[in-house]
C-alpha cells in the first residue's frame, strides 16, 4: 500500500501530537510529584529541626545548665545512638536560641543543614583537607585532656561532686583510671629524663 505524501505529513502531524500530549503528561505528573515532595521536604524539615530543639532542651533540663561538657555526653550517647557530640552541643546551642519553636521552612533550613553538618552527613565547609603531621595526635590528645580540665572546673562549680548520683561517681571513677595512671607515668618518665 503506497502512502502519499499529504497522508504521510498527517500521519506523522498525528503522532508528533500524540508524543507531545504524553510528554505533556509526563511534565506535569513529574511537576507536580516534585512539588508535593517539596512541601514534604520542608514539612519534615522543619519537623527535625523541632526535634533537635527538644533535644537540646532534654539535655538542658538533665544537667542543669547550658553548656553540654565531654564528661556529660557519656550519659546521652546511648539515647542518641552515638551521634557526634558535636551534634549534641549543637542542639543544646539550639534549643537556647529557638525557644518559641521552628515554624517556617526559611527558618529551618540553614539549621537542617548547620546540623547535618554536625551529624557528619554532610562535609564542614571551610579549608580543604589538610594533612596531619605526625605529631599531631599527641598534641590533639593533650587539648582533650585541657578542655577536660577546663569543663571539670565549670561543672564542678555547679554540680560538686559530694551532690552526683552514685552512677555518676562509679562511671567517673571506671572512666577517668586511664587518665590518672597515664598522669602518673608522664611524671615518673619526666623525673628520668631530668635526672639523664
Amino acid at each position: 500500500m503506497n502512502i502519499t505524501e499529504p497522508e504521510y505529513i498527517d500521519r506523522a502531524k498525528a503522532m508528533n501530537m500524540d508524543a507531545q500530549e504524553a510528554l505533556k503528561k509526563t511534565l506535569t505528573v513529574e511537576k507536580q510529584g516534585f512539588s508535593a515532595d517539596v512541601e514534604l521536604v520542608k514539612a519534615h524539615t522543619i519537623s527535625a529541626v523541632n526535634r533537635a530543639v527538644k533535644i537540646g532542651d532534654a539535655m538542658q533540663e538533665f544537667t542543669g545548665h547550658k553548656k553540654l561538657l565531654s564528661g556529660e555526653y557519656n550519659q546521652f550517647a546511648l539515647a542518641l545512638e552515638d551521634a557526634p557530640i558535636s551534634f549534641a552541643k549543637a542542639c543544646i546551642s539550639l534549643r537556647e536560641n529557638n525557644e518559641s519553636g521552628i515554624t517556617t521552612y526559611e527558618q529551618a533550613a540553614p539549621i537542617f543543614e548547620h546540623l547535618l553538618v554536625q551529624y557528619e552527613l554532610m562535609p564542614k565547609t571551610g579549608h580543604g583537607e589538610q594533612t596531619k603531621h605526625p605529631h599531631e595526635p599527641v598534641l590533639d590528645f593533650i587539648s582533650s585532656v585541657i578542655t577536660a580540665d577546663t569543663e571539670s572546673v565549670e561543672l564542678l562549680e555547679d554540680n560538686p561532686m559530694e551532690k552526683w548520683q552514685p552512677f555518676q561517681l562509679t562511671s567517673f571513677f571506671n572512666n577517668s583510671k586511664r587518665i590518672h595512671d597515664l598522669h602518673e607515668l608522664a611524671g615518673r618518665l619526666m623525673g628520668e629524663k631530668v635526672e639523664a
